[in-house]
């Protein structure tokens, strides 16, 4: 890629930025607050077995997720939000992400969080890390959070990502603009294939083949677990609420 020539950079999230689901760490972030909200994630559980027959799809199971949040006042969800996001990038990120990032503001690139996290912490992570824009799961507007709340483009996954970055017109109206995409997942393969660079995060030897041999980078990060096990494990305490980091 030409040295000096302006860029789109898309960014995935969780995973890319950071080694966890952010969706974890907010949920932990707010029954650290108010733990008496565990209990609402009986709903979620009870939903469980009817998403692993296929009755149910991957976007009511993340509507789902959400109930932690039921009640809430939007003015208290976003306070928690960019408190959060704070965190998240001083705590939670990679430091050579966050110096990609720099560096590609600092050019002058149109920079993009293009994320399935959803909005209600999502855009505060965005802001806290710099983006000019962000693409997100956006879950429709409340005064009190709902029990299910609508997704209001869907989930934000997979080919959504490109489906909605061309409605918007950020790409493939200028062959001459490169796009950088950085990703860790093959989730994120249609938003890879669009890429004139392709960074990988820790990827798998699956997406690295499906990448090709063009202009891919891979960086390697240590992880915070040893074994698939011991991520399990702290995912599931993520879940309860019982850590702090």
């Amino acid at each position: 890629m030409e040295v000096g020539t302006k860029q789109i950079a898309l960014f995935d999230l969780d995973g890319t930025l950071l080694p966890w689901d952010t969706q974890c760490l907010f949920s932990n972030f707010v029954l650290r607050k108010q733990g008496w909200r565990r209990l609402l994630f009986l709903f979620y559980i009870a939903l469980l077995p009817l998403y692993i027959l296929r009755l149910i799809s991957e976007t009511t199971m993340k509507r789902a997720y959400l109930v932690y949040l039921w009640g809430l006042k939007d003015s208290l969800i976003q306070s928690y939000a960019k408190e959060f996001a704070q965190e998240v990038v001083q705590d939670w990120s990679y430091e050579e992400m966050r110096k990609r990032v720099e560096a590609h503001l600092s050019r002058g690139d149109e920079t993009w969080l293009v994320t399935a996290s959803p909005s209600v912490y999502a855009k505060e992570i965005a802001n806290a890390f710099g983006f000019t824009k962000v693409l997100c799961t956006e879950v429709a507007q409340f005064s009190s959070f709902p029990l299910m709340p609508n997704l209001t483009f869907g989930n934000n996954k997979g080919s959504v990502k490109v489906d909605r970055l061309n409605d918007m017109k950020v790409i493939g109206q200028n062959d001459e603009i490169p796009v950088s995409a950085y990703s860790d997942s093959m989730a994120d393969m249609p938003m890879l294939l669009i890429a004139d660079h392709k960074v990988l995060v820790n990827p798998s030897e699956r997406l690295v083949t499906s990448c090709g041999e063009g202009d891919v980078e891979v960086l390697r990060f240590e992880r915070p677990w040893n074994t698939p096990a011991q991520k399990l494990c702290l995912i599931a305490l993520y879940f309860l609420g019982l850590r702090k980091k």
